[in-house]
């Protein structure tokens, strides 16, 4: 029990009270086995289960257990025969075929890149539905942005460009420009977390990143600090939610590099713990009309796109992708399949066109991309082209 006892000492409120009304059982159930002859092993394997079974857990936002519930093993170990065998759902997204809808994602530049507006953007579509960078679709919902280094008059300047209006679907973007700093003392992780759940929050967006810490310990975050890198970011996963996002605007550093990982200011801990990585290159000091956009991540391909500012209202649209091939032998297996108006869903087209799972979600992510192929409202994909 050493290891649950441990863990009790540093759980409060009301998970601390649902773990200890678990103990009385489970520490019966410990004295039994103790007694029984098992190895060092096994009875440290057995901690570490018992742990598991005395953690409360949300139903709300535990992740659903693969193959329908049964598990042939215990909680803590399976096979690879088995994990063959599980069914996982499609990847849901937070920008279709771009970023996923869960976990935490990196918007880093240069300042004056555009990371901000690129983030506002993103919330505009999610709460009225438009397409993101005028390509995309994008999971509705309500979001949240924490702009420490704005204010409401400049705020309302970029919602007017993006001709913003309140949706009729009753989501919307919820705005503060001061919030208490990540430590125990100010609590600003556990408000977020109550807002998170009381405004039925999609996605939220820290702006910039280190104005969210406490003095010391954001001085050691810029100054490669690995540890210290995941110890922040291990803080924000606890609080969120499943299926929900949390975006962190960040700075890249000065001078080139070798890869985009490396363009990341600060300890190497900061783009090795996110799921998803953005990297914003604008040229000529942040005044080039044109954007590079480098994308990488724990479930997707990594992707280098092109965006650009409109003339007229200073919006960023998608303009492709840089230096893609023009079509693959699996993007052809899926033009094939749609050929002569054909509108097939998800599973049907993968069928249809042969490929394993793994390469047809690229593909059909990319050619979504390349907008050759669309979703319908009953969830059917057709082609675009023209026969």
């Amino acid at each position: 029990m050493g290891i649950l006892a441990e863990r009790l000492q540093t759980w409060k409120g009301g998970k601390k009270r649902k773990a200890e009304k678990c103990v009385d059982t489970l520490k019966t159930k410990a004295r039994y086995l103790a007694n029984i002859g098992l190895t060092e092993s096994e009875r440290i394997l057995f901690d570490m289960q018992t742990l598991s079974e005395a953690t409360p857990k949300n139903k709300e936002s535990s992740p659903p257990t693969p193959n329908n519930g049964t598990c042939k093993t215990s909680d803590l170990i399976y096979t690879a025969d088995e994990v063959l065998e599980m069914e996982f759902p499609e990847t849901p997204w937070l920008v279709d075929g771009l970023v996923p809808s869960d976990g935490l994602v990196l918007v880093a530049g240069r300042p004056k890149a555009g990371k901000s507006y690129f983030c506002l953007q993103l919330a505009i579509s999610m709460a009225t539905g438009d397409p993101f960078l005028g390509q995309f679709e994008v999971k509705r919902g309500n979001s949240l942005i924490l702009a420490l280094e704005d204010r409401a008059r400049r705020m309302q300047t970029r919602l007017r460009k993006n001709n913003y209006a309140p949706s009729s679907d009753n989501y919307t973007i919820f705005i503060s420009h001061k919030w208490p700093r990540f430590n125990k003392n100010d609590r600003g992780l556990e408000q977020l977390a109550e807002v998170i759940d009381k405004r039925a929050i999609s996605v939220v967006v820290l702006d910039v990143l280190q104005k969210f810490f406490n003095d010391r310990s954001a001085g050691k975050f810029v100054k490669n600090e690995y540890s210290q890198s995941y110890e922040a970011f291990d803080a924000l996963r606890d609080i969120l939610p499943e299926d929900i996002s949390l975006i962190l605007v960040h700075h890249t550093r000065k001078g080139e590099a070798t890869d985009k990982t490396e363009m990341v200011l600060g300890s190497s801990g900061i783009p090795a713990n996110v799921d998803t990585g953005i990297v914003i290159e604008r040229s000529n000091g942040g005044r080039a009309r044109t954007a590079k956009l480098d994308i990488w991540g724990r479930d997707i391909e990594e992707i280098e796109g092109m965006i650009e500012l409109g003339n007229e209202d200073d919006v960023w649209r998608w303009k492709g992708i840089a230096g893609e091939p023009t079509e693959s032998p699996a993007d052809r297996a899926i033009r094939d399949a749609l050929l002569w108006g054909r509108r097939l869903k998800y599973t049907e087209l993968m069928t249809a066109t042969g490929l394993k799972p793994e390469t047809f979600k690229s593909a059909r992510a990319r050619m979504a991309r390349k907008d050759a192929i669309r979703k319908d409202e009953t969830g059917r994909w057709y082609s675009t082209a023209p026969f």
